[in-house]
């Protein structure tokens, strides 16, 4: 009697397990500042979780989004013309150890320069990550307004990609209490 063909190990993968062609699964990681502590905390509780690695994305943000085509598309406009390759700074890699602490969990660093939502995205493509595990923003003046005009990566990453978005909460308020943007003072 010949065996079923899916019982004999040798049936297909389904098309979801090509990244483990590749090598580990990977989580991407907005990395920003020291505040990013708690959020690569919670990434490498995934990371152990689902038997992946991090990758750490700190991007220089150059663009500046103007607004939106009638087709959906972004239009955007560059701050600054940067020559040399854009480079992860070493206290971030200090704030990345200290948030990964005492797992087992390795990390790699990936600096790049652009809109952060388009960097995030092409670097989840290059490793066919399994998610991305992202902070909120801090509050003040300065922060809305860059969040009023380059809109939020969270938020943007949720509608125009496939990957699951985590949200960590940096700024907890309470119910009765204002929300982070709705704050003026200059945090």
């Amino acid at each position: 009697m010949n065996a079923h063909p899916d019982q004999t190990g040798d049936a297909p993968r389904p098309s979801g397990d090509a990244h483990r062609d590749r090598g580990p699964r990977q989580i991407v990681v907005g990395v920003v500042d020291e505040r990013s502590r708690a959020v690569i905390s919670v990434a490498a509780q995934y990371a152990k979780a689902f038997h992946a690695t991090l990758t750490c994305v700190y991007v220089e943000s150059t663009m500046l989004a103007l607004g939106e085509t009638p087709q959906g598309s972004l239009y955007a406009a560059g701050l600054a013309a940067e020559i040399d390759d854009p480079v992860f700074p070493d206290d971030l890699r200090d704030v990345v150890t200290e948030g990964v602490g005492g797992t087992p969990v390795e990390w790699k660093a990936v600096a790049r320069r652009g809109t952060p939502t388009v960097e995030l995205h092409e670097v989840a493509e290059d490793v066919d990550a399994l998610m991305f595990v992202l902070g909120t923003r801090k509050p003040g003046l300065r922060d809305s307004m860059r969040e009023f005009i380059n809109g939020s990566v969270a938020t943007q990453l949720s509608h125009r990609q496939v990957r699951p978005v985590v949200v960590v909460p940096l700024c907890v308020v309470g119910h009765d209490d204002d929300l982070p943007w709705m704050d003026d003072s200059e945090g």
